[in-house]
């Protein structure tokens, strides 16, 4: 059973984001006495409201500096899209993996598995012994979601986090895949990810950034 991580409404955001960095996707609301649910915070919501900070904030991060700082994760895992879909999600179990990349025969991003997927399979009827492409084709498009129109989510090496940010905003996946000239991933750079860095480097002039780190928990439970 997974921990329940919580903290007191009086806590600032940036509490938040030093648990959700560990790999959470949520955490629990306190009173300030630390005996009743005020609430609950998810990772995609608090990524929306850094996304909105971060579009005021005019410092930029390059890849090859997130990548030497450890931020991204490289070599990655990935498969053929003529994996079935049945070994795919085995090896996402195997590996402790919530994404895989899948590449074409050349190599070549093509998609991304995720944990979504398996989710959206409990309601289609397609066969886990699909190929991985036919399979999250099919239960993309049952879905309706914004996955079916951005299959995969990437960034070229020579991108920034500011663009990273964007598209993680808009295509609503939880992890950017870097592309070299090729488009072949070299790197996998998720949301915990991002509230790693942000909150290991709260020493850097990020004034927008910091003053909503700051920002008393209440408050994003009561305006999100």
């Amino acid at each position: 059973m997974r921990k329940l991580w919580a903290v007191k409404e009086t806590d600032p955001v940036i509490s938040v984001m030093r648990i959700l960095a560990k790999g959470p996707h949520i955490v629990a609301v306190l009173s300030s006495d630390g005996r009743q649910l005020k609430g609950i915070l998810s990772q995609g919501q608090i990524f929306q409201q850094i996304s909105k900070q971060w579009i005021e904030f005019k410092r930029d991060v390059s890849v090859q500096t997130l990548r030497r700082l450890g931020f991204i994760k490289f070599p990655v895992k990935q498969i053929s899209f003529q994996t079935t879909a049945h070994e795919a999600f085995g090896l996402m179990a195997k590996y402790q993996l919530s994404g895989l990349a899948v590449v074409n025969e050349e190599g070549k991003l093509v998609h991304n598995t995720s944990a979504t997927d398996i989710k959206l399979w409990l309601k289609a009827s397609e066969s886990l012994e699909a190929t991985i492409e036919d399979f999250l084709i099919a239960v993309r498009k049952d879905s309706h979601s914004s996955k079916e129109q951005f299959p995969v989510s990437s960034v070229d090496e020579k991108a920034g986090l500011a663009k990273m940010i964007a598209k993680l905003r808009v295509t609503k996946y939880h992890r950017m895949w870097i592309v070299d000239d090729d488009h072949k991933p070299s790197g996998v750079f998720a949301i915990t990810d991002l509230f790693a860095f942000i909150t290991d480097q709260t020493n850097l002039s990020m004034k927008k950034i910091i003053t909503f780190l700051d920002t008393k928990v209440l408050f994003i439970v009561l305006f999100i």
